[in-house]
């Protein structure tokens, strides 16, 4: 996956953090995008290629992960289900991937 064919934008991603970034942090806002992207197509086992118009939920689901990698560029452990886990949950997307194809 290249930057250029991903449905969401650097500019995105900045609207999405609500605050200004400088930049001489251009790098790690794409990387915090495309790390946020394949972690949600291997989450969600789907390429975001297969959906024909990216859902809202898979949307969000990408910014909320890059906005994560980009806010807290450690490796945090997480205890809890997050957000952007249930908006990408591959019950639903591998589910509704059938559904269309039937």
């Amino acid at each position: 996956m290249e930057l250029q064919d991903l449905p969401i934008t650097t500019d995105d991603l900045r609207k999405h953090l609500r605050m200004p970034v400088s930049p001489d942090l251009e790098d790690q806002l794409r990387d915090a995008l495309m790390a946020g992207a394949e972690w949600v197509e291997n989450y969600s086992g789907r390429k975001l290629e297969t959906y024909p118009e990216l859902p809202w939920q898979i949307r969000a689901a990408i910014l909320m992960q890059a906005a994560s990698i980009f806010e807290n560029p450690a490796n945090m452990v997480q205890e809890r289900v997050t957000a952007a886990e249930r908006l990408a949950d591959p019950l639903i997307w591998q589910s509704w991937q059938e559904k269309i194809t039937t």
